[in-house]
């Protein structure tokens, strides 16, 4: 990674904690990063960056993809508390997740993780072929507000009555890999706010797919399909958010 791009980034968030409160937010420290670029993974065009951070007492382990803007979107923070004692060998590498490994303040030891690329339902994002797009590729004119190209309908068309067939052969572990994790979800039933992994979503499945919900997915077609410049969603007591994903198929993102 260049040097300058992490000091722009730096600089960049101590800039904005100060404007948001310049006489309460202690000043930010960066204890160690990885980028993308000084990996040997293909991630699909983007940029992915992880700050081990420290902050007055709290320490922070950040991920986070630069945008179409230039700036950089937080897609995961994880606050490991105060005063912890981080191990030596700081950030690693583990199945498609930085991790740090820390001791809190009871000297019991833990590991905590962020994405470092996205995971495509069982797959990371290195081992997704990455579909690029053409030079004046055909816009959608039925999904044109939420930037959906003619080559992608098929894809999202089939993404609402494939949920249907697994919902009717209750195959959670099939529906489980029609997510991208980390997977937003804000439901009442669910601590989290995000789910990492597939394993996660399956322990969380009946409190996400419950029977009222499945009972009137099942009634939903194309047609309710919401599309607008936020994005691709049906609604179903919850809002179901999905995308196109650099793989040509379609996701869910977030739910709730």
């Amino acid at each position: 990674m260049k040097r300058e791009y992490l000091i722009f980034f730096i600089a960049a968030v101590v800039s904005i904690a100060g404007c948001c409160c310049p006489e309460k937010t202690p000043e930010l420290t960066v204890i160690d990063f990885a980028s993308s670029r000084d990996s040997n993974y293909n991630f699909g065009g983007r940029q992915y960056l992880v700050l081990l951070c420290k902050q007055g007492e709290n320490y922070f382990l950040q991920s986070h993809i630069p945008d179409d803007t230039g700036q950089n979107r937080t897609v995961f923070a994880r606050n490991l508390g105060k005063n912890v004692l981080i191990a030596s060998n700081g950030l690693t590498f583990e199945n498609g997740q930085m991790t740090v490994e820390y001791r809190d303040n009871n000297e019991n030891w833990h590991k905590a993780r962020v994405p470092f690329g996205d995971f495509y339902g069982d797959k990371h994002v290195s081992q997704v072929k990455f579909i690029e797009d053409l030079p004046n590729e055909p816009v959608s004119d039925k999904y044109r507000p939420a930037g959906v190209f003619k080559k992608e309908e098929q894809a999202l068309e089939t993404f609402l009555p494939t949920l249907q067939k697994h919902i009717r052969n209750n195959d959670a572990d099939a529906i489980s890999k029609m997510l991208t994790y980390p997977a937003e979800i804000n439901i009442m039933d669910i601590d989290a706010c995000y789910l990492e992994t597939r394993d996660e979503f399956l322990k969380y499945y009946p409190h996400i797919f419950t029977e009222e919900i499945k009972k009137n997915l099942l009634k939903l077609q194309n047609k309710d399909i919401i599309c607008t410049g936020e994005g691709l969603r049906f609604y179903c007591i919850l809002s179901m958010w999905f995308q196109i994903s650099i793989d040509g198929k379609a996701y869910f993102y977030a739910i709730k």
